[in-house]
């Protein structure tokens, strides 16, 4: 059935049927009540793509997001959490084999209302076609500053400060940081936060290694590292995410090493695992869930023209486990 049955049935013309199907203003109670009956009894689906013609738009959100873990799987659930309440649907592009760009301008010829985006791959290149798709359509970025462009941060810097900061409190000072890919915005920061606290307290005295946010790869690496240096000349590991302190963890055990006795060690976004592993991991805590729905809210405010913020800062908290003797 089509619109156009509708309104002919309850006599009325096909953009008052319109008016009631997006709960607008100007129609009659009565009027409203007959056609809200009409539309129930025929069991009537609005085509959201017919409707999209007209309205020029699609009631569809377009989101890049590089992983379905389950870091980003709650990132995922605050999007869609928020737009099912506005009768939004998610395209969701995470196409492994594509480009970042690639899988952008595959939402935009999709012809979304908006976008979200969570950048991995942070060079040059990108912030120019960053700037390029916020021109074109409704735009927020997760995890990465962009000017003129609204924006959901984790506070990755005062996050690593202060667990640098526990370390040096509990006299910790021969520190390692193994660090994520270079290219990832995360990395850079926390690898900058890392190096300057340390600076900022007469402490020269320490080492940064490159993993990768993969498990079994960050475990190789590890382990080729410490078979090229000493264990010993560390009392404090700082990773940059759970996946790599599991890694470590993992190694340290295979060779007997005693954690946190012998050494402490940490990492970042308090993954569910972490807390039952042995030993429990400490690691800096963000609201991911929170993360995703914030920037659907700005995004919609976007697209509804009501927007007024440009970026939210997300709060975080440290959860102090078994590895650091907590």
């Amino acid at each position: 059935m089509k619109m156009k049955e509708i309104a002919k049935m309850c006599d009325v013309s096909i953009s008052t049927v319109s008016r009631v199907l997006n709960n607008k203003s100007g129609v009659r109670d009565e009027v409203r009540e007959k056609v809200l009956k009409v539309i129930k009894e025929t069991d009537f689906t609005p085509n959201i793509y017919a409707q999209s013609l007209t309205t020029k738009k699609t009631k569809t959100i377009g989101v890049f997001i590089p992983g379905v873990d389950t870091y980003f799987r709650k990132i995922i659930f605050g999007i869609t959490d928020f737009f099912s309440k506005k009768n939004y649907s998610i395209l969701l592009s995470a196409d492994r084999y594509k480009s970042e760009v690639e899988n952008i301008e595959f939402l935009l010829n999709k012809n979304v209302d908006g976008i979200i985006y969570f950048p991995w791959y942070i060079d040059n290149s990108i912030d120019g076609k960053i700037k390029e798709f916020g021109n074109k359509k409704p735009f927020v970025i997760i995890d990465y500053e962009f000017k003129d462009i609204p924006c959901v941060i984790q506070d990755h810097y005062s996050s690593m400060k202060e667990i640098v900061e526990f370390y040096l409190k509990n006299d910790k000072k021969n520190l390692l940081f193994i660090n994520g890919q270079e290219y990832n915005y995360s990395s850079q920061i926390r690898k900058k936060s890392f190096e300057n606290t340390l600076k900022n307290n007469n402490i020269h005295n320490y080492k940064i290694l490159e993993a990768s946010f993969s498990i079994d790869e960050s475990y190789k690496i590890i382990e080729n590292f410490f078979n090229n240096n000493k264990i010993s000349d560390y009392d404090g590991i700082i990773c940059c995410n759970d996946s790599i302190a599991i890694s470590c963890i993992s190694y340290l055990k295979s060779v007997n090493v005693n954690i946190p006795k012998r050494v402490w060690i940490s990492g970042f976004d308090d993954m569910d695992i972490v807390k039952y592993i042995t030993p429990s991991l400490t690691s800096v805590s963000y609201d991911k869930y929170q993360l995703g729905y914030n920037a659907a809210v700005l995004l919609y405010q976007q697209i509804k023209s009501t927007n007024s913020i440009n970026k939210i800062s997300m709060n975080y908290k440290i959860v102090y486990r078994n590895s650091t003797g907590g």
